[in-house]
This record gives C-alpha cells, structure tokens and sequence, in this order.
C-alpha cells in the first residue's frame, strides 16, 4: 500500500512570487475556488512561464524580464473582476550563456481575486508580451473553475489545489505558505517520473449545528483511471472542531501508467456521503503510451498534425466519428453544434466527396477535443477526450434501455451535459399507488441558467409505464419547463 500523509490545521493567508519549477510548458495555470468570509469566494489563480519564453534584459550587472500581466474573472463572457500583473523578474546569473542554459525553468507565481463568483466562471489570465520584432502581443489563457456553493446546513468541499511539492514550513518566508506548510502549485497538473507524489490541498467547509470538538467524519481519497477504476484508496478521521477544516494530502503515485486520472475526495458520516470533490490531473510515466504511437505523443506539443494522424479520431469509420460528434455535442456551443450537423449532412453524400467530407468530420471532432484540452488546462492531448467518453462508456452502463444506449436517453443526456448528481440529491419514487414511476435530480454546485428557483431540478417518469424514464421538467432554460409536472405527467388519473 502507498503510503499516504494526512494534515488537518487551522486556516493561514496566501500570497505570491516567482520561483522555478519543473519544465511542462511555455504558459500554464491553473484556477482553484475557496470560501472566504462573509461568504465570498476567493479564486487562487497560479501560473507558471518558462524561462525562454520571458524577454531578458540586461540592466547594468543584473539580467531582469518584465512581467505585465491582468488575471480576471469572467462571467457570461464579461470580466466582472480583475488585478493587473506587473513586474520584474531578476536572473541571478551573471553571464549570457548562464541565461540560454537556463531556458528550462519554469518561473512560478499567482494572484487571487474574491468576488460573488460561481461555478463555471472563466478565470483568464492575459499576458502582454513583444515578440521578437520588439512589437507588443499578448496571449489568453482560459479556466473555468468550480466555485463552491455556500450552504448553511449542509457540508461542502472547496476547490482542490494540486501541488508540486508539500514541505513544513521553517522560515515562514514563502509566499505558498498555508496553515504551516509550503505548497507549491502545480498549474501544468502533470506528474511523474521525477515528480511522482500527488500533493493536494482542499478545505471542507462544515454547518454550524455539526461543528463539535467530539464530532468527527471520515475522509477518503481515492484516485480513479478516466474508467472510473479504482487505483488507490485511503480513508482517515477528522474531528470537526471548526466550521473550516483544511484538508492537505500526499499521495505516492508511482507506478501508474502513463494516463489521465482523477482525484476523488469524499467526506462521510456513517453511511451518509456528505461531500464529494474531485479533480483531474495526468501522470506521465516516461514510457510509451503504447508501441505505435509513443513517439507521437512524445511529439505532441509541437506537431498538431502528428499528434491528430496517430490519435484514434483520425482512424474512426464514418459511423463511429458520427456517434462520437453526436455525444459530444451534449456540450458543444450552438454555433458547434450548427457546423457539426452540416458536415453529417455533406457527408451523406455519394460521390468523390464523402470521403472528404468524413475527413471532415474526424479534424473537426480533434479540434473540438483540443480546443477543451486547453479550455481545462491539460498540456498532454486529448486527456478531455479520455475522460469524456469514460463518462459516455458510464452512461451506456447506467441507463440503457432496452435497444436504447444509455447515452441516447434522457437520463445519459443530462449526465453528459450536467455531470452526475450526488446521491444525497436523487429521489426515487418508484412504488407510489398515485402516481407513476419518477426520478428527480437536483444539483446545488453547478452554475446553470436557471429559469425560476434556487438550484437546478430534473424531474424523469416513466411516462408509459413500461420502465422508460423520460425528462418532463426542468427548472434549467433550454429544457423542458412544466412546473406542474406531478399533476400533469406524474400523478395517475384513473
């Protein structure tokens, strides 16, 4: 068994500056949610630049880059908050040659913002750079995060910070210092090889009426494949003495294949599931992701096209890329969804060109994937893709029906499009003389257009009465809206 340390401590402040880290890409960052007093959430934005990437100049003795930068919070698409970025990065080296050399190191630092933010927000980060013509360019980097949802009589989870390292503070003079240890963020979320333990820091925020210096709950952490397969597991008890908790964890990952994974946190008392978070990140373990296309992955960062060429995508038939778009539409914008039908319908074609149009399809259904592999932060491709279909292979298990795939149906669509409910928010009315069959789902932590009530509601009968579960409500705009569904469709009238 991995060995596993656990620390529970009492809150400290976060601040910032530069530091190296690890080579994983030119740009990356990262963008985690907290709960701060009175009940506003802090964004913890963390980026990390590579050194070749900044414009050294030398100034007298010293060689110094200019940092100018602006992190902001974005909702619907308009910044709502942000803090400009502005400073000097000092080289300690004293010589040209001394600064090629260290090109490989990764310049780390952040910022945080506190505001009435919520699920899904963008945190962007926008960097004003001169390229090599002295001219002025910038680049935009894009997260949404998760914001947690404050509830007074129920027990929640933070975002989930991934670290590089986890060490006990001893001088109190870093800038990543909480509750007494330094935890230095990894905005990349790639481990391995050198960097193979997986450190993480959450915060469980706990009801008044349940805070006791007696009380205690169970926490336990598991790390996932992107099938859901259970790689490692640990549990440990934690007193709930504060109405915040501060959860810090080291997982030893080494061993695991090179793959996407997820970090699953779950809070229990007794039998009931108070809490779930989870996080994704990727493990590279140095080896090839499989005999032929290893030295495409290797690649990837540099060669789209290589990367698209050895991915599956670029092999699928007509049919299976045609299925495939269709799931993943469940979360592409309308404008995606309008160009992915057209292409269906050129492909339908006969003739020279259906072959071009299926061509098509496939880049179109690669880009779709790379564009949300940035979208979550992921430097390693297609990792989005993984897991997307990971969740689809869930959903087929889930909710088929008869010669209806699980995906197609209304319970797999809105677990694609939403995600899964927690347990504690699903009621089963299966055996009511009354009425019919029905389901409901309610979600508390998802930032959804709602069109009237205080969080989300899907409400399923089984319409006909031959086990067929079919959405009839919903309070989310874009769904079916029949306020009166239990009279209308559920209630039985004879």
């Amino acid at each position: 068994m991995r060995k596993v340390l656990f620390v529970s401590v009492c809150l400290a402040s976060l601040a910032v500056s530069a530091i190296a880290q690890q080579q994983q890409g030119t740009v990356e960052m990262d963008a985690v949610a907290f709960v701060r007093d009175p009940g506003k959430i802090q964004v913890e934005i963390y980026y990390s630049i590579l050194e070749g990437a900044l414009r050294f100049e030398q100034k007298g003795t010293v060689w110094s880059a200019p940092i100018n930068a602006r992190a902001e919070i974005w909702q619907d698409g308009h910044a709502v908050a942000g803090r400009d970025i502005k400073k000097e990065v000092p080289f300690t080296g004293t010589t040209k040659m001394a600064l090629d050399s260290a090109k490989t190191s990764l310049m780390l630092d952040g910022t945080a913002l506190t505001g009435n933010f919520r699920s899904n927000d963008e945190a962007v980060l926008i960097f004003h750079v001169k390229d090599e013509m002295g001219r002025d360019v910038s680049d935009t980097i894009k997260r949404s995060f998760f914001a947690p949802t404050v509830l007074a009589d129920k027990f929640y989870l933070g975002g989930v910070e991934l670290a590089r390292t986890l060490t006990p503070a001893v001088n109190h003079d870093s800038p990543f210092e909480k509750v007494g240890y330094v935890i230095l963020p990894n905005p990349s979320k790639v481990f391995g090889q050198t960097n193979s333990k997986l450190n993480y820091y959450t915060e469980l925020y706990i009801p008044a009426s349940s805070v006791s210096a007696s009380a205690r709950c169970e926490v336990v952490t598991r790390v996932l494949d992107a099938q859901k397969h259970e790689m490692f597991s640990n549990s440990h008890s934690q007193t709930l003495a504060a109405s915040t908790i501060p959860l810090i964890g080291s997982i030893d990952i080494d061993g695991l294949p090179t793959d996407s994974y997820i970090l699953e946190i779950v809070v229990k008392r007794g039998a009931t599931t108070e809490a779930t978070m989870q996080k994704v990140f990727f493990f590279d373990s140095g080896m090839k992701l499989s005999e032929d296309q290893g030295d495409a992955a290797s690649a990837a960062a540099l060669d789209e096209e290589t990367v698209y060429a050895s991915s599956d995508i670029s092999k699928m038939a007509q049919l299976e890329v045609e299925e495939k778009g269709d799931q993943a539409m469940y979360i592409g914008s309308g404008e995606q969804t309008k160009d992915w039908k057209k292409l269906k319908k050129k492909a339908e074609l006969d003739g020279a060109q259906k072959e071009s149009a299926i061509t098509d399809e496939r880049r179109f259904l690669y880009h779709f994937w790379r564009t949300k592999d940035k979208e979550q932060g992921s430097s390693v491709p297609l990792v989005a893709y993984k897991v997307y279909y990971a969740h689809v292979d869930e959903a087929n298990k889930k909710f088929t029906y008869q010669k209806t795939a699980g995906w197609k149906s209304d319970f797999g669509r809105i677990y694609l499009t939403y995600g899964a409910p927690e347990e504690r928010y699903i009621t089963k009315q299966l055996h009511n003389t009354d009425a019919k069959p029905y389901i409901t789902w309610e979600y508390y932590d998802k930032n959804m257009h709602l069109i009237a009530g205080s969080h989300a509601i899907f409400a399923f009968v089984d319409v006909q009465g031959g086990g067929k579960f079919v959405l009839v409500h919903s309070n989310v705009e874009g769904e079916s809206y029949e306020p009166n569904w239990y009279s209308e469709e559920a209630r039985r009238t004879n």
